[in-house]
């Protein structure tokens, strides 16, 4: 399903980079599958920006650093805390499945974690902020956090994390005290962007999507437009997007044709006796200016060749649809993807 879901992404963002947490398998023997994790999708021109990323290996969260001039970082993270969960709930939850996976760390000795997946969550997620930020990196942070910013109900909550690690409120940098319920079944605003090291100035919009705009889900989309040039401290533009080849080597009847017609082009230039008489001279030692200059002029005859092959095939299009209609059917396998 990642592998599905990636190529569906990248046709329809070309430039682009996806990348997942999650946990590798049930860490409760009952549980047939795993529920949650999280990805993270950069598109474009800050794809080519990337220089690092990873993941938390109990799947709750993923990041991807990128530099710009004079080594400037901003690291972008997508992380997911599970809801509050009981031993009742069933061992598939992803709370059960965290706090499994927790106590098998506890009894092999290798991890104090405690058994509350929620608080243990934050806990880490602060440890990694502070190495991020003793890096000197900016941190923009996409979560759904099952909290509020004023919940206060638990032993460790949301707000206390962004009061340890100085994080700001897109939401509240744009409209304060203005955000929505983010979930059509309760109250709160438990979907945030946070940042660290990002300037009000540098967060040019803010705000909250309606319920099932482009995504089949209870969550309302949340974004934010921050000016990620100025972060980085340079100007960038959007890759050039280049028609993908004719040639594919599974279609043998465009491969037969290709040959075909480069062996005529190779015949007509006399091509397979001029390298006959340049192989000779070679083994011979006896390789001069001229031969040199011959052995050039074959190279360019036969690129010229090459491209002459591959633009005599059809363009390649899936099922005959002309681009348009591939794109349009490239975006209807995405949006069905979501719905699963």
């Amino acid at each position: 399903m990642r592998n599905k879901w990636k190529s569906e992404v990248q046709r329809i963002w070309r430039h682009s980079k996806v990348f997942f947490a999650s946990i590798d398998e049930p860490a409760d023997p009952q549980a047939d599958f795993v529920q949650g994790g999280a990805c993270l999708i950069v598109t474009g021109k800050w794809a080519s920006r990337i220089v690092n990323h990873g993941s938390d290996d109990l799947g709750r969260w993923v990041w991807a650093t990128l530099r710009g001039r004079q080594q400037e970082k901003l690291t972008v993270v997508t992380m997911y805390r599970p809801n509050p969960g009981s031993r009742a709930a069933g061992p598939a939850t992803v709370w059960s499945q965290q706090r499994s996976r927790m106590q098998m760390r506890e009894s092999e000795g290798t991890s104090a974690m405690g058994d509350d997946p929620r608080k243990q969550c934050l806990l880490d997620f602060e440890k990694w902020m502070e190495t991020k930020i003793g890096d000197g990196h900016r941190v923009i942070v996409l979560t759904d956090a099952n909290q509020s910013l004023t919940d206060t109900k638990e032993g460790y909550n949301l707000g206390d994390l962004v009061k340890r690690c100085s994080l700001l409120s897109a939401m509240e940098v744009k409209h304060e005290g203005q955000s929505l319920r983010s979930v059509d079944r309760g109250s709160a605003t438990i979907d945030h962007i946070l940042t660290y090291g990002v300037g009000t100035e540098e967060v040019h919009k803010g705000g909250q999507l309606p319920f099932g705009l482009g995504f089949h889900t209870d969550h309302r989309g949340v974004f934010a437009d921050v000016d990620g040039e100025q972060l980085l401290g340079m100007r960038m533009t959007e890759p050039e997007q280049r028609d993908s080849r004719r040639m594919s080597s599974k279609n043998n009847k465009h491969q037969q044709q290709y040959m075909e017609h480069l062996c005529k082009h190779l015949e007509a230039h006399n091509v397979f006796k001029r390298v006959g008489e340049l192989s000779q001279a070679s083994q011979e030692g006896t390789f001069t200016a001229t031969q040199m200059e011959e052995y050039n002029k074959i190279d360019d005859s036969i690129t010229d060749g090459m491209i002459s092959a591959e633009n005599s095939l059809p363009h390649q299009r899936e099922r005959g649809w002309t681009a348009e209609i591939n794109s349009l059917i490239h975006r209807i396998r995405y949006y069905r993807l979501l719905l699963r």
